[in-house]
């Protein structure tokens, strides 16, 4: 599987990718986890983040079929924890220009069978940290549930706590700042057990900061 960089300079090359990336967002966080918030009349799961500043890793299969995503934000502008989990925070949230946030990961589906979810979780890991690597992104903040700091760490990440554990409308979650380590994706690749990167793009993409 690849990881492509979708962006401003390339969405129009990635529109069905896109659509599917947001119907599985729906799936994900509105029909299978519940998040009411983002309940709605809509098939498809988009907010007020998902505009022109947002990064998106789309993993898609040797087919060319979507299976997993995550959008990446920098945090010199707007982004969630900062405008909507500013509480989750002790103290200023981290920002800067080498310091993203990494918010809808939807890493693979629960219908789909376990090796295509692993090698879905293991490109996508490993596309946000070459992607990083390649422009400089030091960290990534972000807001997970509480119950899944044991799986982002089981992957390689620190989750460095940013505050306790707060509730949310569904559960508990927690900020976290993960640093971005070359050896992190060297331990990934031999994991997957791949030895080039898996990190594309079509158009423009891979030119975008």
């Amino acid at each position: 599987m690849l990881a492509h960089i979708a962006n401003v300079t390339n969405f129009d090359h990635y529109a069905r990718e896109l659509d599917a990336m947001h119907r599985h967002r729906r799936r994900i966080f509105v029909d299978l986890l519940g998040w009411r918030a983002l309940d709605g009349p809509e098939e498809r799961e988009a907010d007020a983040f998902d505009g022109p500043d947002a990064t998106y890793i789309l993993v898609l299969d040797e087919d060319g079929v979507y299976r997993a995503s995550a959008r990446l934000l920098p945090t010199t502008g707007a982004h969630m924890m900062a405008e909507l989990f500013r509480a989750f925070v002790d103290g200023p949230p981290p920002r800067g220009p080498d310091i993203h946030e990494w918010s809808r990961h939807c890493p693979g589906d629960p219908a789909w069978p376990a090796a295509i979810n692993e090698a879905a979780r293991l490109a996508l890991h490993m596309g946000v940290l070459a992607y990083a690597l390649e422009r400089g992104v030091r960290a990534f903040t972000a807001v997970m549930d509480r119950g899944l700091l044991r799986r982002a760490r089981s992957y390689g990440w620190d989750c460095t706590p940013l505050g306790p554990p707060r509730a949310y409308g569904e559960g508990e979650a927690i900020a976290v700042l993960n640093p971005v380590r070359a050896t992190h994706l060297d331990m990934l690749r031999a994991r997957a057990g791949v030895t080039g990167s898996v990190l594309v793009a079509r158009g423009d993409g891979a030119r975008a900061a």
